[in-house]
């Protein structure tokens, strides 16, 4: 498992070039803010604050702050 603290910044969907694809699964929760994951499927969650999700990482994904502030999250990835 590989754990990280992340802010997010990103607010629009072209802001990335392309979708974030890796092997394993993705375990977030969000410390504070609002996030939406958008999949290249076109699902799409949306975390609140002590809300959590878990996929399949390697489906195409972006994580993007709902807020006015960048969301902050705890992500737990495993391969």
């Amino acid at each position: 498992m590989t754990p990280l603290h992340g802010r997010i910044v990103a607010r629009e969907r072209d802001q990335f070039p392309d979708f974030i694809r890796h092997p394993g699964q993705e375990f977030v929760t969000v410390l504070s803010g609002r996030v939406r994951i958008e999949f290249e499927t076109g699902e799409i969650i949306e975390v609140g604050r002590h809300e959590s999700a878990y996929f399949d990482s390697g489906i195409g994904h972006i994580y993007l702050s709902l807020g006015r502030t960048d969301a902050q999250v705890l992500v737990v990835m495993s391969e």
